[in-house]
Formats: C-alpha cells, structure tokens, sequence
C-alpha cells in the first residue's frame, strides 16, 4: 500500500535523501518557511539514495544542459525575493 511522505529538506546546493526504492517525487514547497518534499512511497520497499539538487535562478547549472536532471518544483522564499529550483540528479 502507498502512502505520501513528507521529508524536510532545507535549501542547500546539493542533498542525498534517503527513500523507499521507487518513490515517486511528488513536489517540493514551501512549508512554515522550511523546503518540504513530498513522494508516494511504498513503505515496504527497501531503501535507496536519491540526490536532489537547488539552483537559484540565474545560476549555471552543471553538467552540461542538465540531461541527468529532472525538474521537481520552483520555489519562493521571503515573500518572492529568494527563488529556488528544485531538480533530482539521476544516476548518482
């Protein structure tokens, strides 16, 4: 059976979460101030490692055109005036 998790995660420029296998990244948002992401997991799946990746806008990102990046969410801060973006590296 799924369920959606909740996982705080702050904003800094590169994470590793640790999730069940398979988890479906849902979004990333703003909550109480602190950056959230949410995933449908199954709960009895084993764990792996999944490396979420923040770039402000304006910011190059690495890796060439991002290929190994898939988009999650956008996120505002402090009223708007701190934007972030919210991208899983695939393949870590």
């Amino acid at each position: 059976m799924k369920r959606v998790w909740k996982f705080n995660i702050g904003v800094t420029t590169a994470l590793i979460i640790r999730m069940p296998k398979g988890a479906q990244i849902l979004t990333v948002q703003n909550q109480y101030g602190q950056a959230s992401l949410w995933a449908l997991v199954d709960p009895n799946e084993a764990h792996e490692l999944r490396r979420i990746e923040v770039y402000e806008t304006g910011e190059e990102i690495t890796d060439g055109m991002g290929s190994n990046l898939v988009y999650i969410s956008t996120v505002k801060f402090g009223g708007g005036d701190l934007v972030y973006h919210f991208f899983e590296r695939i393949g870590i």
